[in-house]
């Protein structure tokens, strides 16, 4: 690192992030942005020998106080870790497992319906198999019907598993920014992702935790091009989402029980009533076949 009069410049290493970057010289990530307007479009890939601004130190030290520039040694060991058994399963191909199963992370998305559907029928399926929960036969068909339905809703008919968007809607300030828990900029780095097109760092960061484990909240950040875009893990977070309350608070047996059909109020299992509608014709449409 060189030092002038006015700045500080920070040569990007190998593996470093800008929160990394901020903890290590005592300032934030947001502060870091602010400098460096390169970094505002993708803050999250550094390339190598980048060159960095650095806050001055004629200016008063930033204390870190966002939730990100809050990990502990156990979480950055964490990453490291994850680091390199994701670099060992692209390397060698091997089943990359995490709590909510084993994947391929070589498998890619290809769009179209029928690539994709038997992909989430199958996380539904192990989901039935592993949950130990107990549904009718006609409930199973309901449950699976709207959740394909909702699958092909959320990705403009299965052609992509990320939104169309820079993401500058959901920056600060809008009010949608404080709910997704968005700081200023971070909106292109946590638009709709998945099936499920889950939006914003708060989303980002529990399913983190679901997928993972406790206390590491920024894998499917680091990693989202990898894992975020995988259709394996995409339909697992889609179908434990719905099954267990985990988008909005609301679970899909409450609305498609033993003697509920209610595909157009089904819709708040993952976004208020929303595109309802559509969404609920494509479930009675796929309904019909299963």
């Amino acid at each position: 690192m060189s030092t002038s009069q006015e700045k500080k410049i920070y040569i990007v290493q190998p593996g470093d992030t800008v929160s990394e970057i901020a903890q290590k010289h005592n300032t934030t990530r947001a502060e870091l942005l602010r400098l460096n307007k390169e970094l505002r479009g993708n803050p999250n890939v550094l390339q190598p020998k980048q060159k960095l601004t650095l806050p001055s130190n004629k200016k008063a030290p930033l204390v870190a106080t966002t939730r990100k520039a809050t990990n502990t040694l156990k979480e950055e060991i964490s990453e490291q870790e994850w680091k390199n058994k994701i670099s060992a399963s692209l390397k060698w191909k091997t089943p990359f497992k995490t709590q909510l199963g084993i994947f391929d992370l070589n498998k890619e998305f290809i769009s179209g319906e029928k690539n994709n559907v038997p992909i989430i029928k199958k996380a539904f399926d192990n989901y039935m198999k592993t949950s130990g929960k107990q549904f009718s036969a006609d409930q199973k068909k309901y449950m699976l019907a709207y959740i394909l339905a909702t699958a092909k809703h959320e990705t403009a008919d299965f052609t992509t598993l990320e939104e169309k968007t820079d993401g500058k809607k959901y920056n600060p300030p809008a009010r949608v920014a404080k709910i997704l828990g968005n700081e200023m900029w971070d909106g292109p780095i946590y638009i709709g992702r998945w099936y499920s097109q889950l939006t914003g760092e708060n989303n980002y960061e529990n399913w983190s935790e679901k997928f993972f484990w406790k206390g590491n909240k920024t894998i499917l950040t680091k990693y989202r091009s990898i894992l975020l875009l995988n259709p394996e893990i995409s339909a697992t977070i889609l179908v434990k989402g719905m099954m267990e309350w985990a988008f909005t608070g609301r679970w899909l047996r409450r609305y498609l029980g033993k003697e509920t059909l209610d595909f157009e109020n089904a819709r708040r299992t993952v976004n208020g009533i929303d595109g309802h509608t559509i969404i609920a014709k494509y479930a009675h449409d796929y309904l019909e076949i299963l």
